[in-house]
């Protein structure tokens, strides 16, 4: 059985990871009888053994290289796809595709305010995270478990301490409402509550996992103090709000849904959207808008949801900062808000002054008209 005419050695240089492969110890002890070294190049071998008998093939060329020819076979048929970036509109409805659980006998793609922000921000993100779905397979432990924990934990302190304190922490109640953050603190940290399907677990398993869920926890227990300071004349009304609650809710002229963090209102039917963050930067601010961007959307969406739906008279959309150092930002009417009741913003970069008559009401509509473009585009297929 040894070939008595040719032999035929394949030595893989590339794996399907895209790592270097290593020779074989056979193709090493084969090419030693040679001179050569187990890692020569085509080129070194092709000088020794002669250039017809050495051949060098790119992974690119798949039909070449699954033929036992080596040629490329004839090819049979083939199929022009459609234009890149122009769907049909009786497709659209696909370019969205429901979030699980969620059915709608309305023919319209369900929307939701973070993936419209998503795409603002970059189509290209929009598409790996929403089409492509890139998510791993595995229980993960960063900023994602980490937001999940802190969402629930803050949506939990809230209607205890409600229920059995008052409707706003205040610096007269911050003691009581330090113990009860500590107890709900402590039972989601040993999963004591339920789990929403869109939740996940924050499970530490290393000694430096652990010391991070315990920054975490003294993150939103040093958070209370702020919140004592933060909008004293309104209390939280709306937790967790979902927007497609009970009926169905519109955005841009398409079917929303989501969850607002949370909806504080006053005695006079005002209200202010609050999106709480781990950390904020100037794209969050209002003022990202004199640079002709919208920045970050989300608030004002559910601000604008907020009065549709509920019929509140929306005057901030606001994003709370619980992380190292609390602060707000967003977009407000300094004409409704005081300053000194946002501490830690950069007002001149947070405030919304009308000017000839417009109002905070009007931000919105201009806004949802500006997002409305957007959405059109991402429903044409352009990414």
């Amino acid at each position: 059985r040894v070939p008595r005419t040719r032999l035929t050695l394949v030595r893989r240089l590339f794996g399907a990871d895209a790592k270097e492969c290593y020779p074989s110890v056979m193709m090493g002890e084969c090419l030693a009888c040679y001179g050569l070294d187990a890692s020569a190049g085509a080129s070194d071998l092709a000088r020794v053994l002669g250039e017809k008998d050495v051949r060098g093939r790119s992974e690119t060329l798949v039909g070449a290289n699954l033929s036992a020819s080596g040629e490329r076979p004839a090819t049979e048929a083939s199929e022009r796809p459609a234009a890149p970036g122009a769907i049909e509109p009786s497709r659209r409805a696909g370019v969205m595709a429901p979030p699980e659980g969620v059915s709608v006998e309305d023919s319209r793609p369900l929307l939701s305010a973070s993936q419209i922000e998503t795409y603002l921000e970059c189509p290209y993100k929009w598409f790996a995270q929403r089409r492509l779905r890139l998510e791993g397979l595995d229980e993960g432990f960063g900023p994602l478990q980490m937001g999940d924990f802190a969402h629930s934990a803050l949506k939990s302190f809230y209607t205890h301490f409600q229920e059995e304190v008052a409707p706003k922490v205040t610096r007269g109640t911050i003691d009581s409402a330090r113990a009860i953050m500590r107890d709900v603190l402590d039972r989601h940290e040993s999963h004591q509550y339920d789990l929403k399907p869109s939740d996940n677990r924050l499970v530490p398993t290393t000694e430096l996992e652990r010391r991070d869920v315990d920054s975490l926890k003294r993150k939103l227990l040093d958070y209370l103090d702020y919140e004592a300071e933060l909008l004293p004349m309104f209390h939280p009304a709306y937790l967790e709000y979902n927007v497609a609650e009970g009926t169905t809710a519109e955005y841009a002229g398409h079917l929303l849904v989501g969850t607002a963090d949370r909806i504080d209102v006053d005695d006079e039917g005002h209200a202010v959207v609050l999106d709480y963050k781990a950390s904020v930067s100037p794209e969050h601010e209002f003022a990202v808008r004199e640079e002709g961007r919208l920045g970050k959307v989300q608030a004002l969406i559910y601000a604008q949801v907020a009065r549709r739906m509920l019929g509140l008279n929306p005057v901030g959309a606001l994003y709370v900062c619980y992380g190292k150092r609390c602060a707000v930002t967003g977009a407000y009417d300094a004409t409704v808000l005081e300053s000194p009741h946002l501490p830690s913003m950069r007002h001149d970069k947070c405030e919304f002054a009308p000017r000839d008559g417009e109002s905070f009401a009007d931000l919105l509509d201009r806004t949802e008209e500006a997002i409305a473009r957007g959405v059109e585009r991402m429903l044409s297929g352009d990414v």
